[in-house]
């Protein structure tokens, strides 16, 4: 876990949970109100827009701290429209930072609908 509260960001390695899922890492650009998590078994990187707050994220960690292994997060997206976006677009539509942590992955813009 990273957490910048002056650069507005935070970064969140997980592992497999509960047997399942692949492991990635989650960048949350605070500032600009997206969230990338990076499959790094699969090469690809999902984008999606995020209300999510630094408060909410140290929240959760505490909650994952103090509850060890009972903790569980998950997210499911049912129902999605799948956007493909050029590495060369990543930047103009996301900033800087989700083009970084995206680069030499394939991009797909993910909205629940």
């Amino acid at each position: 876990v990273l957490l910048d509260s002056d650069a507005n960001y935070a970064m969140v390695t997980v592992g497999h949970m509960n047997g399942s899922g692949s492991p990635s890492i989650n960048f949350h650009d605070l500032e600009r109100g997206y969230t990338a998590v990076k499959d790094v078994t699969k090469g690809k990187c999902f984008i999606q827009q995020s209300n999510h707050t630094m408060a909410e994220i140290k929240s959760k960690i505490q909650q994952i701290i103090m509850n060890a292994e009972k903790e569980h997060i998950e997210e499911f997206y049912w129902t999605c429209e799948r956007q493909s976006i050029p590495s060369g677009m990543l930047k103009a539509l996301f900033g800087e930072r989700i083009s970084s942590f995206c680069e030499n992955y394939e991009s797909t813009f993910v909205s629940r609908t």
